[in-house]
């Protein structure tokens, strides 16, 4: 079900841009669109940084890119700027976070989903930023910059699909994605 449609100038999707045309985002917390318009930044980067230096890590597919890199930097670098009291628990960074479930404010991020896929030239990535709250998931974006796709939640307010309604156009459509159970 369409929320509603919206129409972008210009070819970068920012808070500000996607908040104008779709004021329905207004019933999520801050901390949410936050994270939208992060992971919306550090999609740029993957863009920008494609094609970039790639090296091999252990195990087998296992890679590490520039995009990987400059993309943590800018999500590491957005969340301490914000929320600097926070822990921040990174695919490409190795921290020691002694009580994963006790954290009261956890981000967990990986800065691209898909580093194979990414260095190979493949479009089939994310950016993913989730935040737990003593071990509970509370919100979670996933961004493919190449698609101009976001699936992001709340806790208690749904999922969503934010989208170029139409390929070439920067019309955008946010989708209530329904989930159910048979009894």
């Amino acid at each position: 079900m369409a929320v509603r449609k919206g129409s972008m100038e210009g070819l970068e999707i920012t808070m500000s841009e996607i908040m104008r045309n779709l004021p329905e985002l207004e019933k999520f917390s801050r901390e949410l669109r936050f994270t939208i318009n992060l992971a919306h930044k550090a999609g740029e980067v993957l863009v920008a940084s494609k094609g970039g230096k790639v090296t091999q890590k252990e195990g087998i597919s296992n890679f590490q890119t520039e995009g990987d890199l400059n993309s943590e930097k800018v999500i590491m670098e957005g969340i301490n700027a914000r929320f600097s009291k926070d822990q921040i628990l990174s695919e490409e960074t190795k921290t020691e976070i002694p009580d994963l479930l006790g954290a009261p404010r956890l981000w967990v991020i990986d800065p691209i989903d898909g580093s194979a896929n990414y260095a190979h030239g493949i479009d089939e990535v994310w950016v993913a930023i989730g935040q737990m709250r003593f071990g509970k998931g509370y919100i979670g974006v996933a961004h493919n910059p190449f698609q101009r796709k976001t699936y992001f939640a709340e806790n208690g307010k749904g999922a969503y699909l934010l989208q170029q309604k139409t390929p070439g156009r920067q019309e955008l459509e946010l989708i209530k994605i329904q989930t159910g159970s048979r009894p």
